[in-house]
């Protein structure tokens, strides 16, 4: 077994090649700096590419992350520009939806509810407790936070909902409702599948 460690335009990665139970034992190579590392032994290779990285570089553009993170892009910046006059992103307007749907709710199920990890959730949080829009709370378990609205948290919000609205009617009147529940279900089978 190689283990390789690239590093270039995209950033650090490792991969292994070379598992003699792999069925498909083929290196790819990309235009990047590689250090192999076998057992004690480490080679520096660089500007290498194959036929094989060619063909899969070019199926990149059809690549499912690419295209899904691209399109939340550009929803994000044009909820962010309907909401921007009281003050919130669209990042935030969700996070402040998912907390008065739940409820005071632990940090857990706020994630869940939002498909993102308790990390990324807490550090997207903080900005919201630095304006006091909510408020973490001693949960039933000691050991247990539950995060809730704030009086000034629910104002925002109901400021904010108008301004939501419109900026989703602007989506599914644009995609038409029948295609919209089409993509809602395609995105929640996307989800199930990536879990």
């Amino acid at each position: 077994m190689r283990k390789r460690i690239l590093h270039g335009l995209f950033g650090l990665f490792f991969c292994y090649t070379g598992h003699s139970g792999c069925r498909n034992n083929h290196s790819v190579w990309f235009l990047v700096d590689s250090i192999y590392i076998t057992g004690a032994n480490t080679r520096i290779m660089s500007g290498k590419l194959s036929i094989n990285a060619s063909a899969l570089l070019a199926e990149t553009p059809d690549c499912a992350c690419l295209n899904l993170r691209g399109a939340a892009r550009a929803v994000t910046q044009m909820y962010d520009e309907v909401l921007r006059p009281c003050g919130l992103k669209g990042t935030q307007f969700s996070l402040l939806a998912a907390i008065a749907t739940e409820g005071p709710a632990s940090l857990t199920i706020i994630a869940e509810a939002l498909v993102m990890d308790r990390t990324t959730l807490t550090r997207n949080l903080k900005p919201l407790l630095n304006r006091r829009l909510i408020k973490s709370n001693k949960g039933h378990d000691k050991r247990q936070r539950t995060i809730s609205l704030t009086p000034d948290g629910d104002k925002i919000l109901a400021k904010a909902l108008p301004l939501w609205k419109k900026a989703h009617e602007r989506i599914v009147s644009g995609i038409g409702l029948a295609r919209w529940r089409g993509v809602e279900s395609l995105l929640d089978e996307a989800i199930r599948f990536s879990r």
